[in-house]
Formats: C-alpha cells, structure tokens, sequence
C-alpha cells in the first residue's frame, strides 16, 4: 500500500541483499545483534522503526460511525484507510512509543473506540 502511494510521487522502491532504497532514502536489514536486540531472528528483511511525532497520528472511528453516516466523505477521500480491531478478544495490543502515556496505553480489559479528536 505504501509503496503505491509512493510510486505516485514518483519516490521507487529498489531492494538488495545491502538495503532498501525508497527514492533517496535507504534502509539498512537489522543484524541478529542490532541496537538492543541480541539473537534477534534476522531472517526476512526487517528495518528499525523511526518513531516521529505522537500528536494526530490518524483519526480512530468506529464501525457504527462510518455505517450510521456519522462520517462524511470527504474525511476519507484521497486518504489511506487501515481497517482493524481494538477488541481486547482479538489479543492484537502492542507497547510502541506512540501509546505509552497512561490514557492509550493498552488496557487489559477494553479499549475505547471512539475517536479522540
């Protein structure tokens, strides 16, 4: 999905056994021993992740909001949607950066899914 979009702002996609190349940005395959990780499973191809800003990351809606017509179009139109759960049954809560602060961090019993803007 991401490299379509970046395809479009003409930013291409080059993969070597060295790197990855997205137009002028390359990023280097983590070692077993990258950074903190020691015996990590290198298999794959796998990059760090630079966390950048925590405010407006995207905006959450619930499911109810976008079939009841709570949401209008032009909120989507032209954007990239991600489509997923934040039911706690699911078992699909990760620790990052972004929601390490008391109020998003995950919690065991429930999430919130309206959205909080």
């Amino acid at each position: 999905m991401s490299l379509a979009y970046l395809a479009k702002q003409n930013l291409f996609f080059q993969a070597t056994p060295d790197y990855l190349r997205i137009g002028n940005a390359v990023f280097q395959p983590l070692d077993s021993d990258s950074g903190g990780y020691q015996k990590l499973d290198d298999r794959g191809y796998q990059v760090m992740l630079n966390y950048r800003s925590t405010n407006n990351i995207a905006r959450q809606v619930t499911l109810t909001q976008v079939l009841s017509g709570w949401i209008a179009p032009e909120m989507i139109r032209g954007k990239v949607v991600l489509i997923g759960t934040t039911a706690p049954s699911a078992k699909d809560l990760f620790l990052t950066p972004y929601n390490l602060s008391s109020e998003k961090a995950p919690k065991p019993r429930g999430l919130s899914c309206m959205p909080r803007w």
